[in-house]
């Protein structure tokens, strides 16, 4: 300890001694104390502060964005391909669930209905059959054969019937206008959630195979922060932690979240895992898709502190230099070592430190120009 306290003293000593202003010697180097004049103080641009007590945060750094849950997105196609006749809708537009998006004129529509009349109207003979040879078979009057033929005819018409009303349901076809004979010549796209329009994929006459969508909605509510962590921090995260955020092309606003999933599964290539906060207080000011950078807070706590800067680390020791006593004329400090212990904003905790030492918290650039 006390080669650091003459290493230190020497040190400010020089640093004192180039100040331009500073023609005085220093009155007296005793005992690990320094003693400077009131003019050399002032000359080396020395001031100080007093230990207090800091709220010190330690936390996680993580980028992500903006998301809604997964069934809050849909990417709505035709179920059939077709040609776009009619787009209703414009991106950024509300809707709401069922309301029609797009028109397709599609071909396979028309054949569609057109075998599910078929197969109907064909139904009631079969099943006219299937009983008349049903009858006929426990009479022992015709072949089995012929009922087993007659019945799986029957069935296999019964089952492409109920399949074909799946599919028309799907597509949107009112089944009892149909059984009317009334026939559609258009399919209407609706809307399978309640949101915005936030994209539109498809221009009138073009073609939509059932596979392409044709517009996504989004459903902003339930608003979260999806954010991206090294592998190398996930120890340090659970659930239930605060994750303090900005939006950076919003300005300096910090947004309060808390972490509700961490995701077991990390990225191969990129050596992240996921994690899933949820907002505490949701604002118009947040958008979907918004670019995020995070403080996830792994641990807080009120400690006696002292300014980052005023304290002089080596390898071996830390230093900080307090003042022991005052006059009008004079200043007398010592070089102490301390204990550090968090860090956090500026802020370093001094262990062994009394709240209210006074310190040099200024003019500490001098010796680390050296």
């Amino acid at each position: 300890m006390k080669s650091t306290q003459i290493l230190f003293i020497l040190l400010f000593v020089a640093a004192c001694e180039t100040s331009e202003n500073s023609e005085q010697e220093i009155k007296a180097i005793e005992d690990g104390f320094i003693v400077l004049s009131k003019e050399q103080v002032e000359a080396a641009g020395i001031r100080t502060s007093t230990v207090k007590k800091e709220r010190l945060i330690q936390s996680v750094s993580a980028k992500g964005i903006l998301d809604v849950p997964p069934n809050n997105r849909a990417e709505v196609s035709g179920y059939i391909g077709g040609y776009v006749s009619d787009i209703k809708v414009l991106v950024g537009m509300s809707v709401k669930k069922g309301q029609v998006l797009a028109v397709l004129n599609a071909p396979e529509l028309f054949q569609l209905q057109q075998s599910y009349l078929e197969v109907k109207s064909r139904l009631k003979y079969l099943k006219d059959d299937y009983d008349r040879m049903k009858i006929l078979a426990d009479e022992k009057v015709t072949a089995k054969k012929d009922f087993l033929k007659s019945e799986a005819d029957y069935f296999s018409s019964n089952a492409q019937l109920e399949s074909l009303k799946q599919s028309l349901k799907l597509i949107g076809v009112n089944l009892s206008d149909l059984d009317q004979g009334v026939v559609v010549d258009q399919l209407k796209i609706r809307s399978p959630i309640e949101g915005e329009v936030a994209e539109v994929y498809s221009v009138i006459g073009e073609y939509m195979e059932s596979s392409k969508p044709v517009i996504k909605i989004i459903n902003p509510e339930h608003l979260h922060v999806e954010l991206k962590v090294f592998e190398g921090d996930l120890g340090k995260l659970k659930n239930g932690q605060r994750a303090q955020f900005t939006i950076p092309q919003s300005g300096p606003q910090t947004y309060e979240s808390e972490v509700y999933l961490i995701s077991s599964i990390i990225d191969e290539t990129e050596r992240y895992s996921d994690i899933h906060a949820h907002l505490e207080e949701e604002s118009t000011q947040l958008r979907v898709g918004a670019y995020v950078e995070a403080e996830i807070i792994i641990s807080e706590k009120i400690v006696n502190a002292a300014v980052t800067s005023s304290i002089f680390q080596s390898s071996e020791r830390s230093i900080l230099l307090v003042l022991v006593s005052k006059n009008e004329n004079e200043y007398r400090f010592e070089a102490k070592e301390v204990t550090i212990g968090a860090t956090g904003k500026g802020w370093m905790e001094v262990k062994n430190i009394e709240e209210g030492t006074e310190y040099v918290s200024d003019g500490m650039y001098y010796l680390k120009s050296l």
